[in-house]
């Protein structure tokens, strides 16, 4: 059939145009088509509809006349493959970095591909990212051995102490407890972890890495900020330990403490035990009812003091009487647990403590001596089986002098004694009324005439080391023997006298600890 001219123009027109459209869909859209108006490389009548990067070309109408209605996307035509991201693993150099809505696989070139983690060669001065920060390992770890601290001895009732526990260290704080008190032991701003203990003195057994009992007391706290509180009796009167312990010691930590007395707070204490020690003749007590020191261990004790009385053989030389003195100090320290005593040693007693501190080197278990009447310097007689065993004439002394020196590391007292007989009416005037016992009459009169004495001892061979004085009372009076039994009026009271040195010794201690 033949189409009419004018209809013929047109539908060579249509195929015209259809052709060109059809050219235009298979060429990739151009960086001035995508920066313009997006529609203009899509089919006109696809409703606008965008699949992500490509769109489907269109497909001519198979109908026999054209629909005017036909919006050209009814018909599902084949999707162009040229810039998906399942078939394209890179982007198309040709876009011009406009990102097409598909990742891209790999980074676009002249990014970094890991994050710059220094000063390149190339950097401009702007990192891709900022250097990371040193790691915060906390403190460095202490050493292999932990050193322990001790500190000044905590008082009671001063109120709070501020206490540093420096890092990496033990820390422990003594304290003075008289026997028969009751104290309390607060502590407050406790690192987490930490416990506060109170031990008897084995503690520094504990220190100088031995073994040693378990403490008196223990509490926790558990919390940063934490407190604790304990409350303890000594065993012994003397020194008690509060020891600090925590679990991270690599900080350094400030903790307060306070000490408060509870009960007994009168009594005193000395830092290391008393141990009495007897003289010529002496036992631990006569016919088990009478102490050779009358009625001091317990004046002393409720004093708040703690007081030994070894035992030696009566009549034997002092080189052998020191060794059973040693092996019974050696048994005091154990069971208290105590660095040192002070002994206080009354007549042969006085000589059979110089042996053990000058022969057997106990000057550094003995912090004081203090002699009461004792022949540093001989008696000029041989007074019946008092040189049986012993030699105590002024010639041996003169060598056993020489030969047992002092030890620099103790401190040596002594006290001078006189009595006098009652017709000595000059004598008792110049002694508050002393009067020698009547069994030791004879042996004062034979000693007479060397000078003043006690009955047994000369007066002048009494002092040794640091000299305390000259008291009025016999060779008995000294320690109480019922023998001359206190009366009103004696000038010489014997419980008095070893409570009040037992209190000079105490103040010997608080001023050594300062």
């Amino acid at each position: 059939m033949t189409l009419p001219r004018t209809r013929w123009a047109v539908f060579t027109a249509i195929l015209a145009l259809v052709a060109t459209i059809g050219a235009c869909g298979d060429e990739a859209p151009s960086s001035s088509a995508v920066d313009g108006d997006a529609s203009a490389a899509t089919d006109a009548g696809d409703a606008g509809v965008d699949d992500g990067g490509a769109s489907d070309a269109p497909t001519p109408d198979t109908d026999s006349d054209p629909d005017p209605r036909d919006t050209g996307a009814a018909d599902a035509g084949p999707t162009d493959t040229g810039d998906d991201a399942a078939t394209d693993p890179l982007d198309d150099p040709s876009d011009g970095g406009i990102e097409d809505g598909s990742p891209d696989a790999m980074p676009d070139a002249g990014d970094d591909a890991t994050p710059d983690t220094g000063a390149d060669a190339d950097d401009s001065g702007l990192d891709a990212m900022p250097d990371a920060p040193p790691a915060d390992t906390g403190p460095p770890p202490c050493g292999p051995s932990t050193p322990w601290v001790e500190l000044d001895d905590l008082a009671a009732d001063e109120g709070w102490r501020r206490t540093v526990l420096p890092r990496c260290t033990r820390v422990f704080v003594p304290f003075l407890a008289p026997l028969g008190s009751r104290w309390r032991v607060d502590a407050t701003a406790l690192p987490a972890d930490t416990s506060l203990l109170v031990w008897t003195p084995h503690y520094r057994s504990i220190v100088a890495g031995g073994v040693g009992p378990d403490p008196l007391v223990r509490a926790e706290a558990p919390g940063i900020g934490g407190s604790a509180s304990v409350e303890v009796r000594p065993i012994h009167g003397g020194e008690l330990i509060i020891a600090l312990e925590r679990d991270d010691r690599t900080r350094d930590a400030e903790i307060d403490l306070r000490l408060t007395c509870l009960e007994g707070c009168d009594r005193r204490t000395t830092r290391y035990p008393l141990v009495l020690v007897h003289g010529y003749a002496g036992v631990d007590s006569y016919f088990g009812v009478l102490e050779y020191f009358f009625d001091v261990v317990p004046t002393l004790a409720d004093a708040g003091f703690s007081a030994f009385t070894p035992v030696t053989d009566p009549i034997e030389r002092s080189e052998l009487r020191a060794d059973q003195l040693r092996e019974q100090v050696d048994e005091i320290l154990r069971d208290t647990g105590a660095a040192r005593v002070h002994i206080l040693a009354h007549s042969q007693g006085g000589l059979d403590a110089r042996i053990l501190i000058s022969r057997d080197g106990y000057g550094d278990r003995v912090a004081t001596l203090t002699t009461i009447a004792t022949p540093h310097r001989g008696i000029p007689l041989r007074l019946a089986d008092f040189a049986s065993r012993h030699d105590f004439s002024p010639e041996f002394m003169d060598t056993f002098n020489r030969a047992h020196p002092d030890d620099e590391r103790v401190r040596y007292f002594s006290w001078s004694f006189r009595s006098c007989r009652t017709l000595q009416f000059g004598c008792r005037g110049d002694s508050d009324g002393e009067t020698v016992d009547a069994f030791l009459v004879a042996s004062h009169l034979l000693l007479s005439r060397f000078g003043d004495n006690d009955g047994v001892v000369p007066t002048d061979s009494m002092p040794w080391g640091e000299h305390l004085g000259l008291r009025f009372a016999d060779h008995f009076d000294e320690v109480g023997q019922i023998a001359d039994r206190e009366r009103d009026g004696d000038p010489f009271a014997h419980r008095a006298f070893y409570r009040d040195e037992a209190y000079r010794l105490a103040d010997l201690d608080a001023t050594t600890a300062e």
